[in-house]
């Protein structure tokens, strides 16, 4: 739904433009298919994270076209971390995303309502650039 408001110019251009916190994982050199993309920590190598700063737009694109989740749980067995890697993804890493980052994203979207709505032809386009305030 955050992906949908955004496409639809719902909510302003800072909520489409929030940079979320998130960590990559990258694979272990096998090709990640449907009989073992369930093996999480064979296929990728989850200790070798990198942190990235990536747009929630495309965090909503991983999540919406994960060819792979799962939802991970801390020591106290907390909701922790969403993996999700789309299928373009999937043989390079797999997005480790925190839940406080989800939560974060959510509580931004919900409270954002854009105060102004601007139309500009893209002729490279042959249709409008919108943006909000």
């Amino acid at each position: 739904m955050v992906r949908r408001l955004m496409e639809l110019h719902k909510v302003s251009s800072r909520s489409r433009d929030l940079v979320m916190e998130v960590f990559s994982c990258p694979t272990r050199g096998k090709n990640v298919t449907r009989m073992n993309h369930h093996r999480l920590e064979e296929m990728y190598d989850l200790g070798n994270e990198r942190r990235e700063a990536k747009k929630a737009i495309y965090v909503c694109n991983q999540l919406i076209h994960a060819y792979t989740s799962f939802v991970a749980r801390d020591e106290t067995r907390n909701w922790s971390d969403v993996y999700a890697v789309s299928d373009f993804d999937r043989n390079d890493c797999i997005w480790r995303i925190p839940i406080l980052e989800i939560h974060r994203l959510f509580k931004e979207v919900g409270k954002d309502y854009p105060h102004t709505f601007r139309m500009l032809y893209n002729p490279q386009k042959k249709d409008y650039d919108v943006s909000t305030n």
